[in-house]
């Protein structure tokens, strides 16, 4: 990576502090961290029920306890937001400008506009679907279509190619090189396609690099 090149990794919120950590381990600066905010999402708490059901109590013990922790679960919380983590490669003694004339790296493209009406500049809050009409004004950028996927894509957490793509076009330039480590169903290829970047993406999983070669076709 040039000075100034930036890494971005989603996680989960429980995780993001160990991102976070092992980025500056590894020598990077954290610059900031986006909240990718949806409402669809699923419970993932873990009722009592099925666990006391299978202790060894006698049934009106049973019967009592699953009534008394009817609605105890698991401390999973229902998430509706993934945090993004950005960190830069240092710069060493240059300054931004020194290392973008040198480099073209380190500064963000603030004419990608986000917002219902595409006049609003890039914030750490970003919203795919229309919710709430301050967050639609402010954090809004251009809805996913319903068909992006592709037939058969079985992938679990994929990523919406206009999500992908304002984020290329933010941290990098028409041109740039792009490198995906873990490119599930291709969506940042495709979306460095769409947005005339190269990329180099690597999936271990044969059926999602296969997944990722028709996307991209």
């Amino acid at each position: 990576m040039k000075p100034g090149a930036y890494f971005l990794s989603f996680s989960s919120p429980r995780l993001y502090h160990a991102i976070a950590m092992s980025c500056e381990i590894a020598g990077f600066e954290i610059r900031d961290m986006i909240n990718w905010t949806y409402t669809q999402s699923m419970p993932k708490g873990m009722s009592m029920t099925h666990i006391i059901e299978k202790m060894d109590l006698p049934k009106k013990n049973k019967i009592k306890l699953i009534d008394e922790y009817k609605n105890y679960k698991t401390p999973q919380i229902r998430s509706c937001f993934e945090p993004i983590c950005v960190a830069l490669k240092p710069l060493g003694k240059l300054t931004f400008i020194q290392n973008e004339l040198q480099f073209k790296t380190g500064l963000l493209d603030f004419s990608q506009k986000v917002g219902i009406n595409n006049d609003r500049v890039p914030a750490n809050i970003i919203t795919t679907e229309e919710y709430n009409e301050t967050y639609d004004k402010n954090f809004l950028i251009a809805k996913p279509s319903k068909n992006e996927k592709g037939e058969n894509n079985s992938h679990i957490t994929v990523k919406p190619v206009a999500l992908m793509e304002h984020l290329i076009k933010l941290f990098s330039k028409k041109g740039s090189l792009v490198v995906d480590p873990f490119l599930g169903s291709g969506t940042t290829a495709l979306a460095c396609k769409n947005t005339d970047r190269k990329c180099i993406g690597i999936e271990l999983n044969h059926e999602y690099y296969n997944i990722s070669l028709d996307r991209c076709k």
